[in-house]
C-alpha cells in the first residue's frame, strides 16, 4: 500500500496469474471496507478489469483507490493503442450523456437481446453503480504508438 495520505490502496495486475485470480485479489484487498462500499467497488473494478482482459489483451493494469473527504475514486491505469483509446473515449462520452433512466433501459435491453455472455454493459454498470460521470484521461507515451489511459470513477458517501 502506498503511504500517500490520499491513496487508500494500490493493486497491480501484471500477468495471467493475476488476471486468473483478480476477483480474489480484489475481495481480499477490499475486505476492510464497509459492505455497501465494498460491493460497489467490487462490481466496478471487476467490470474495468474484464474490459481490459477482453478489449486490451490483458495488458498490465494498475488499480488505485483514492480517499477524499466525502468520496472515493477508483482509478484504473492501463496502456492502450490509439484506436482503442478512441473507441473507449467515444463510449464513455455517450454513457456520460445518458440519464440514469436511459442507462437502465439500455442495460436491460442489452441483456435481453444478447445471445452470448458479452452484452456490452460493463461501463454502463459502472456509471449506474457509481451514480457519477466516468472520467477519462490519457497521454501519449514517448517514442511509442501507445497511450496511457486512466479511467476514474467517483463513489459518493462511503463510510
Amino acid at each position: 500500500m502506498n503511504h500517500n495520505s490520499n491513496t487508500y490502496l494500490e493493486i497491480n495486475f501484471n500477468n495471467d496469474q493475476d488476471y486468473d485470480n483478480f476477483r480474489n485479489i480484489l475481495e481480499n484487498n477490499f475486505s476492510y471496507l464497509n459492505l455497501k462500499t465494498r460491493k460497489k467497488l467490487l462490481i466496478i473494478a471487476t467490470e474495468l478489469i474484464q474490459n481490459n482482459i477482453i478489449h486490451n489483451n490483458s495488458k498490465p493494469c494498475f488499480i488505485k483507490i483514492i480517499k477524499k473527504t466525502d468520496h472515493l475514486i477508483l482509478e484504473i491505469t492501463q496502456e492502450t493503442d490509439k484506436d482503442k483509446l478512441g473507441t473507449i473515449t467515444d463510449k464513455i462520452s455517450s454513457i456520460n450523456n445518458w440519464s440514469t433512466k436511459k442507462l437502465k433501459e439500455i442495460y436491460r435491453k442489452n441483456i435481453t437481446d444478447s445471445l452470448d455472455k458479452r452484452v456490452g454493459n460493463g461501463l454502463i454498470l459502472c456509471r449506474i453503480k457509481s451514480e457519477n460521470l466516468i472520467e477519462i484521461k490519457s497521454e501519449e507515451l514517448s517514442n511509442r504508438k501507445a497511450f496511457k489511459l486512466k479511467i476514474l470513477i467517483k463513489l459518493n458517501h462511503y463510510e
